[in-house]
């Protein structure tokens, strides 16, 4: 249980400082799985335009 209680405290800790290594951590992950979301939808996007371009 003491073992819990340091690692909570040491994330409290590291969270409010300023330069937080857990929060620079979350800040990439959440870039990456951006981009990964915005690169899968570009094949899409384009088959939605041809689809349309194909109603004329």
């Amino acid at each position: 249980m003491k073992v819990a209680e340091q690692a909570a405290q040491a994330v409290i800790q590291d969270v409010n400082k300023e330069d937080s290594v857990i929060i620079e951590v979350f800040g990439k992950v959440t870039d990456m799985l951006f981009k990964i979301i915005v690169f899968s939808g570009l094949p899409f996007l384009i088959w939605v335009l041809i689809q349309f371009s194909r109603l004329n």
